[in-house]
């Protein structure tokens, strides 16, 4: 395989199971930004660990950003539930099918504070590299925890 860095695009969304009753998958055109050993951004927006924290407004108890020449995996989660808050859980996890091509299976879930299970999708797509700059449809600033994730992970 090939070095992963670089610009890639969600196309081909598909969604594989969901419990919730209008799922909403991941956007095509969304795109991914890898250097060789992580996820960067995506859709403009810093997927960092503090980046995160700070835009969710609470502590992750749980990051994994794995990127190698071949696959790729990337986890969050946030839990305020003990506070009254919610769960949310963003996970991705990709392997090469060539030196353009990343197929991609993704989860997003959320759970309140007083719900009995949480709400999930679950979807697959590709990653396709893109050459150059592609224009963002937001501004990066903007986005909240919440959009990022729907836009890469799918709708709770």
């Amino acid at each position: 395989m090939t070095d992963m860095a670089g610009l890639w695009s969600i196309q081909d969304t598909v969604i594989i199971e969901s419990n919730n009753p209008v799922p909403t998958p991941p956007v095509d055109g969304t795109i991914f930004e890898l250097d060789p050993t992580r996820i960067v951004t995506i859709g403009g927006f810093d997927v960092s660990p503090g980046a995160l924290a700070q835009a969710a407004g609470a502590p992750l108890i749980s990051y994994i950003n794995v990127v190698d020449m071949s696959s790729v995996f990337y986890g969050v989660v946030i839990d305020e539930r003990a506070s009254g808050g919610s769960r949310f859980e963003t996970a991705l996890a990709g392997g090469a099918v060539d030196a353009d091509t990343v197929v991609v299976e993704a989860l997003n879930s959320s759970q309140s504070a007083i719900a009995a299970f949480p709400s999930f999708t679950r979807s697959r797509y590709k990653l396709v590299r893109t050459s150059g700059t592609m224009p963002l449809q937001h501004r990066p600033e903007e986005w909240t925890f919440e959009d990022m994730a729907r836009s890469a992970f799918g709708g709770f």
